[in-house]
């Protein structure tokens, strides 16, 4: 669990808490992110249990993305999207400002197929299940991310995936990049 201040709010993150999240006790915050793998291999109570706990969390903002572990989103995508309460904010190739801070997500695909079209000006947030390639990433990061991230140049780029990385920060230019891994070695 990563916890931060930006513009005068605290903000969460975490990633990858594969059904172990009830284990996690969150303090109030005002903008609380989960960067994906929510659960172990689609397991669909581990889902449901997950969102009613991110659901009642401490925030009055929730984000998410979710991650290739969370079969449900990857292979059956709008059926997956139902599942999400309406207080938690899907954040999957969508721009959303929160309180004059701006969050983009990405898709939960492994890799990046091209550098998405995006017309933005400002991106405070990148939130992606990977991390870009050379970055935190055991060498299996995405290269489209990563230059992707160096068009973009957000302020934050926060991921997981790779969990031996979580909770470790690396400065690159002016962007921050954070791996929010909660489980830090193989699951479950």
């Amino acid at each position: 669990m990563i916890q931060l201040s930006f513009e005068g709010k605290s903000i969460i993150a975490l990633s990858d808490t594969h059904g172990k999240h009830g284990e996690l006790k969150i303090p109030p915050c005002d903008i609380l992110i989960h960067c994906g793998d929510i659960c172990t291999d689609g397991d669909e109570n581990q889902i449901s249990d997950f969102f009613d706990w991110f659901s009642a969390s401490p925030a009055k903002y929730k984000l998410f993305v979710s991650g290739n572990h969370d079969y449900p989103f990857v292979f059956e995508p709008l059926r997956a999207i139902n599942l999400i309460p309406l207080n938690i904010i899907f954040m999957e190739n969508r721009i959303k400002t929160i309180q004059n801070i701006s969050f983009l997500g990405l898709t939960s695909q492994d890799n990046l197929h091209g550098i998405p079209d995006i017309q933005t000006k400002k991106v405070d947030f990148l939130l992606t299940h990977v991390p870009p390639k050379s970055i935190l990433d055991d060498d299996s990061g995405c290269p489209y991310l990563s230059e992707f991230v160096s068009i973009l140049n957000p302020r934050f780029h926060i991921f997981g995936h790779i969990h031996q990385f979580g909770g470790k920060k690396l400065r690159k230019g002016n962007t921050v990049f954070i791996n929010a891994s909660c489980i830090k070695t193989d699951y479950p």
